[in-house]
C-alpha cells in the first residue's frame, strides 16, 4: 500500500534554495532536477524559468 499523496507547500525561493513544509519541519532543495534533465542549482533553474517568478510586493 503507498502513501497518500499530500500537497506541498513552498514557503520561501532563496539564492540558498527553495523551502518546502513537510510533516516534520523545513525541507531546503539546494538542486533540482527535471525528467530527463541535469542537476540544476535552484538559482539557475529559476533563472532559466521566468515564467516561475512573481514580481517583488
Amino acid at each position: 500500500m503507498s502513501a497518500p499523496a499530500t500537497s506541498l507547500i513552498l514557503l520561501g525561493a532563496t539564492r540558498e534554495g527553495l523551502d518546502i513544509a513537510t510533516g516534520d519541519g523545513v525541507l531546503r532543495l539546494i538542486e533540482v532536477q527535471r525528467a530527463g534533465g541535469r542537476r540544476l542549482a535552484v538559482l539557475d533553474y529559476l533563472n532559466a524559468r521566468p515564467e516561475l517568478r512573481r514580481p517583488a510586493a
